[in-house]
């Protein structure tokens, strides 16, 4: 068992610092061309993006030993290794399309992918190893910053994304809004309703699992619908921008903190009981800031359209 350990122990830096290497020769090999490009003003400087992924690879690094590191490994012990393995390749892919193919398409698409696998993992390491999936956290977010600046760059420099109509983004946006505020407003009248009540609670539990995807494809459409129908940055939508940071960190907390925990006490067979007070504040606090989160970005979207 200790030879394992220490077999574990050393590999997976070995693998983490292999893939970090490769990507930094790649990029380095292409900052020449990088440095025609124009860049949007938001672009961090690269000893800022140099530090953040060094930080990176740290804390995933420890993450993935946390993790194998893990008693009792489950069916899910083998997809999370699996995925973490995909991840460090889609992360020197990145590198080799953008930097060494030049490729702006393709590397939208994996930059994509590449933050969708580490979403993907926060949430499944997260019901077993919960200190993991807080040391993947700053990854996943710097992963969509980073498809964000891509996707960016590619514009800004004649990458032609499909020529669609203002009034189709409008569209995708506001389906966002109606699918996305609609269950946030039923879960959460039925949250309130279950602070005192085992049935309202019961129920509340059972449409949580229905409730929980359509919020996050709402917040989906809401969001890429408005990026793709503001086109640039304004003050409506730098405002919309921060309320969906805000509404994205409240949504981790309650798919991958509280939906467990009502998960759990159904398999216990505690559903009809009275959520414990300490979590019944918690879940009304993050109930608040997600229902006042989604009635004012769409506030701000009225405005936008009455201007």
């Amino acid at each position: 068992m200790r030879r394992n350990r220490r077999n574990y122990l050393l590999a997976i830096p070995a693998f983490v610092f292999f893939a970090a290497v490769s990507g930094s020769l790649v990029t380095q090999s292409g900052m020449d061309w990088y440095r025609t490009l124009s860049l949007p003003w938001w672009t961090p400087p690269g000893s800022v993006i140099g530090a953040v992924w060094t930080v990176i690879y740290v804390l995933s690094s420890v993450a993935a030993i946390e993790w194998w590191s893990a008693k009792k490994r489950g069916r899910r012990f083998g997809l999370v290794a699996a995925m973490f393995v995909a991840n460090l390749f889609l992360n020197v892919g990145w590198s080799v399309v953008f930097f060494g193919l030049h490729e702006f398409a393709a590397s939208i698409v994996v930059a994509s992918l590449l933050a969708l696998s580490t979403w993907s993992l926060v949430a499944l390491m997260w019901t077993r190893k919960p200190t993991a999936s807080v040391l993947l956290l700053p990854y996943a977010a710097w992963a969509t910053f980073a498809t964000c600046l891509t996707a960016a760059v590619a514009r800004q420099n004649g990458f032609g994304f499909p020529d669609l109509p203002a009034g189709f983004w409008l569209f995708v946006h506001l389906a966002g809004f109606i699918v996305g505020l609609g269950s946030v407003t039923v879960i959460d009248l039925l949250g309130f309703l279950g602070r005192e009540s085992c049935y309202w609670t019961e129920t509340t539990i059972r449409a949580h699992k229905v409730t929980k995807p359509l919020i996050w494809i709402g917040m989906a459409g809401a969001i890429v619908g408005g990026a793709l129908w503001h086109g640039s940055w304004t003050p409506v939508s730098v405002a919309q921008a921060w309320i969906a940071l805000v509404l994205l960190m409240n949504g981790y907390f309650l798919s991958f903190v509280v939906s467990p925990f009502l998960l759990a006490r159904e398999s216990l067979g505690c559903s009809k009981e009275l959520i414990p007070t300490w979590m019944q504040r918690r879940i009304v606090i993050s109930f608040l800031i997600s229902f006042v989160g989604w009635w004012s970005a769409l506030a701000l979207t009225v405005m936008a359209l009455v201007q």
